[in-house]
């Protein structure tokens, strides 16, 4: 093993943790940020609905860079930040780097059906759970 990597794994065992890890592991552990994802573009559907049913009314479009843009744009600044959290070893997101890129797939796509899935499966397990224990 050459010295660097001996290095880094010497370091590992005694690198202090960032003071937002506990925070950003909360926010990971209990999809936060899944959740809000899943919000943002189902808020986007709806804005393209309504631009689409509008025909041809005037749209007052400060009005609507206000409703469309701003949580695009508070989630993008999220995501910069974990992802600038990224540049070394010692950043609070660095053990989620897989779901961070998951996460920006989905919001770059916009997968919404993806996110839309897992919370309907989640619901209709509760509900044949639910279901299970009546019948017995």
């Amino acid at each position: 093993m050459d010295g660097l990597t001996q290095n880094i794994l010497n370091s590992s065992k005694v690198r202090a943790k960032n003071p937002h890890y506990h925070l950003i592991k909360y926010m990971f552990n209990f999809k936060v940020f899944d959740i809000l994802l899943f919000l943002i573009l189902r808020h986007h559907r709806e804005i393209n609905e309504m631009i689409s049913k509008s025909g041809d009314q005037m749209i007052d479009f400060d009005k609507l860079e206000n409703l469309y843009y701003t949580p695009l744009k508070g989630f993008k600044v999220i995501m910069q930040r974990l992802i600038f959290d990224l540049k070394s070893y010692e950043g609070a997101a660095v053990e989620y780097v897989g779901q961070i890129l998951n996460l920006l797939v989905k919001f770059s796509v916009g997968e919404e059906y993806i996110l839309g899935s897992e919370i309907v499966d989640i619901k209709q397990a509760n509900i044949l759970g639910s279901n299970m224990m009546k019948q017995s």
